[in-house]
């Protein structure tokens, strides 16, 4: 961890002369924070969580909304991950009875919902045109997501390994059996979801400084949403490393389609999406 921090700390000064670096660098962290927040909120377990991606988009709509209205992007950091944490706790009742298919679908439908009410509600939104902030430096949400990310890594990392990690999983794996030596799996499960939302948040808050603008396509877009759950199926759920490797594999599979395949970028991407989740089925 300590050679990644390393490398990702002076990797800015390598890519000053190179924009498109930076922001490629820039984009693989926040991926790498979305792949190690959607492993702890499934709890590293055999779930799937199709909805994670919207803790991102509700914490970069916090962001957004508080940079617009002058508060400081700090505070506007700390609100889209509170916001992220207590639509978490809210979602977590309906969520947590739910199991396999019907638990994915329903996740599903969150940032679905989200996306139209953020194209409709235009008066707070701004609608299909979206929110537009000052950005900041390169260096201010850079170095933000790489905080995070070795923040999220040390959490991730260390939960993996200890008594409420192996317990969560255990759970996940057989809840009667879990339930008949006194483990709590619905308070596990609302303590995972919530944990791994608001790391999800605190990244969407980054989000804004470094774009100047925020629209319900690139807050709760499929892309956006989808792209945390392949980086785990394809890295491996519920594994230290596999989450980081995964999303650095997303990252350049969605830049090389975006480039050679501008407008069918979405669709190829759905497609690796199926293929990579039927491997992991296999």
């Amino acid at each position: 961890m300590a050679c990644i921090g390393v490398t990702l700390l002076g990797a800015p000064t390598f890519f000053a002369s190179w924009p498109y670096g930076s922001l490629l660098l820039w984009t693989v962290c926040q991926q790498m924070i979305l792949a190690l927040s959607y492993n702890l909120s499934v709890g590293f377990g055999p779930r799937v969580n199709l909805g994670h991606g919207a803790f991102f988009g509700i914490g970069a709509y916090g962001s957004a909304l508080c940079i617009s209205q002058g508060i400081p992007w700090w505070g506007g950091l700390v609100v889209g991950g509170a916001m992220a944490g207590v639509f978490a706790r809210v979602l977590s009742f309906p969520l947590v009875g739910l199991k396999g298919a019907e638990f994915a679908i329903t996740s599903l439908c969150v940032p679905l919902l989200l996306g139209s009410l953020a194209r409709n509600l235009e008066a707070l939104t701004g609608g299909v045109g979206g929110i537009s902030t000052r950005p900041l430096g390169p260096e201010v949400p850079y170095g933000l997501s790489l905080f995070l990310l070795l923040a999220s890594m040390r959490v991730h990392n260390t939960l993996l390994q200890s008594r409420w990690g192996r317990a969560l999983r255990a759970a996940g794996e057989d809840p009667v059996a879990a339930g008949h030596v006194g483990i709590d799996y619905g308070s596990l499960e609302r303590q995972a979801l919530i944990l791994g939302s608001v790391l999800a948040g605190m990244a969407g808050g980054i989000y804004p400084l470094k774009t100047g603008y925020l629209g319900p396509e690139s807050a709760f877009g499929l892309d956006v949403v989808l792209a945390p759950v392949l980086a785990v199926f394809l890295g491996g759920q519920g594994t230290k490393w596999g989450p980081v490797l995964g999303a650095c594999v997303v990252v350049l599979v969605q830049e090389l389609l975006l480039v050679h395949f501008p407008r069918s970028n979405l669709l190829l991407f759905g497609l690796f999406l199926m293929i990579s989740g039927l491997r992991r089925v296999k």
